[in-house]
């Protein structure tokens, strides 16, 4: 059924009909003729003008028809969708992956909030719902206390409110640089207030600073004590005082105590070293004397290069040789020192890696002979990478390893040490054993030159082999080794 001004439209009937041909020029004697046409077409003009107006507004009305429509069911269609049917419980756990890593409480863009959990929260209120019913999801968050700014209180407090009673993992910033006023502010700011009143939920603190001062927080009269706090550490404690105070607050529960770059650290300090499980020094410290004290100490990380860090894991041993300016230097000295100075009984992996800015670096093999035959006969799991070594001090370490599962090799390595891998008939004689019989794995990393027979011949000797880390070479060029890929041999090339 049609409107009144669609059926008037439909009934209208132009004035002036304009014919297919071409115009003909008007005379002059027609000229009440052609002033009689203009004004019948401006009457047209106008009344097509007024049809046209009606059909845009009819447009724009159908088009905010069509728009809520769209808002309406893009409404239902999202209530219709699979992702409601998850359950709770799977939801959280997808937040808890989204939410990963600590929230900076700085500062809270109202509009477009950065921190995760908050940008979910505002998506609808059930998600809102679940995440203020998960309250581990609030109980991870860094704050900083500097001459730059202060946290946010109100997300500060925020989080402390909806984490409840779940414990905290904290890092905060403090560094009120020489200026008692500045320290004075810092810790009467209510988000430092409200923070030291949960000390009761720390369960990890990172504390960066640079002043004694700047551990105020571990202290009382603003604790009393951390009763769950299992991991400390300090970072960038680089003031070399001679005696800095650690008169914290009791921890109990402290099994984990990391002192990054922190100079000023002695075996006299009224820490629970008995309680230790993990300790992290630097090497300048009396480190035999420390690891006496941790008498449950599992893993030492030691920080012989101050740019980079020598981790010494317990009973497995990681040293990493990092940019040391002098490879034969005092670095190198230091890692000799700690060798013969240290024991593990308890040894099952140990792992030399170098990754200086030269190719290789030197460390005698009686060094790790010595060592090796100070600690027990448990060796499972040898990494040597980028320490250059020689054939007779290699084979002499790995001939004191009775039964290891996996060894991994990337250094230069000659023709002789191939050969004294390969496998051959009269191996079986017990006058001539074989070398690492019980191999599960072994990684070797391949040079440009090598005798690809032998090694080719090893390799087939040497069925569980499972992998070979191929380094600056063309495979194209290794026709055998390519044949035993072929094969189905167990042997896959990898380049680096």
């Amino acid at each position: 059924m049609r409107c009144d001004d669609c059926e008037r439209f439909a009934s209208f009937r132009p004035k002036v009909s304009i014919p297919s041909s071409t115009l003909e020029v008007p005379r002059l004697h027609q000229f009440p003729k052609a002033q009689q046409l203009v004004l019948d077409g401006d009457a047209d003009l106008e009344c097509y003008a007024a049809e046209i107006r009606r059909l845009q507004s009819k447009i724009l009305l159908i088009e905010q028809k069509r728009s809520r429509l769209n808002g309406y069911l893009e409404h239902y269609r999202s209530l219709a969708a699979p992702l409601w049917k998850i359950p709770d419980e799977v939801l959280g756990l997808i937040f808890g992956y989204l939410c990963d890593g600590h929230a900076k409480l700085q500062k809270i863009g109202i509009d477009k909030p950065s921190i995760p959990v908050l940008r979910l929260s505002a998506v609808c209120s059930h998600w809102q719902s679940v995440l203020h019913s998960t309250p581990s999801l609030w109980s991870n968050f860094v704050v900083s206390f500097t001459a730059g700014g202060m946290p946010a209180f109100d997300a500060v407090k925020l989080f402390l409110e909806r984490s409840k009673d779940v414990k905290l993992r904290v890092k905060v910033t403090f560094d009120h640089r020489g200026s008692s006023l500045r320290l004075q502010k810092m810790t009467s700011h209510p988000a430092f207030l409200a923070l030291a009143s949960q000390a009761h939920r720390w369960e990890t603190l990172h504390l960066f600073g640079k002043r004694p001062e700047d551990m105020c927080i571990l202290r009382p009269p603003f604790i009393s004590s951390c009763p769950e706090l299992r991991e400390l550490r300090l970072s960038h404690f680089r003031k070399r005082e001679n005696v800095v105070a650690l008169d914290f607050a009791p921890m109990p529960k402290l099994t984990c105590f990391l002192a990054e770059y922190f100079h000023a650290l002695d075996p006299a300090q009224s820490l629970p070293w008995h309680q230790l499980n993990v300790l992290k020094v630097n090497a300048k410290h009396d480190v035999p004397r420390l690891v006496e004290l941790c008498e449950n100490l599992r893993e030492l990380i030691v920080d012989i290069d101050p740019r980079r860090m020598v981790r010494t894991y317990l009973p497995i041993l990681h040293l990493l040789f990092s940019n040391p300016s002098n490879p034969a230097g005092p670095e190198a000295d230091v890692v000799q020192k700690l060798l013969d100075a240290l024991s593990f009984p308890s040894l099952t992996e140990l792992d030399l890696s170098n990754f200086t800015d030269n190719d290789v670096i030197s460390c005698t093999g009686s060094i790790l002979v010595a060592f090796i035959e100070k600690c027990s006969s448990t060796l499972e799991y040898l990494t040597l990478e980028n320490i250059c070594v020689s054939d007779t001090d290699l084979l002499t370490i790995l001939h004191k390893i009775p039964d290891p599962s996996s060894t991994k090799v990337a250094c230069p390595l000659s023709t002789t040490f191939i050969e004294n891998l390969s496998v051959l008939p009269q191996s079986t004689n017990p006058d001539s054993p074989i070398l690492l019989p019980n191999l599960l794995g072994l990684y070797l990393t391949i040079r440009k030159e090598f005798d690809e027979t032998g090694f080719t011949d090893m390799i087939i000797s040497r069925s569980c082999i499972s992998d070979i880390d191929k380094g600056a070479c063309d495979l194209g060029s290794f026709e055998k080794l390519k044949l035993i890929v072929t094969a189905g041999e167990p042997v896959s090339i990898r380049k680096d």
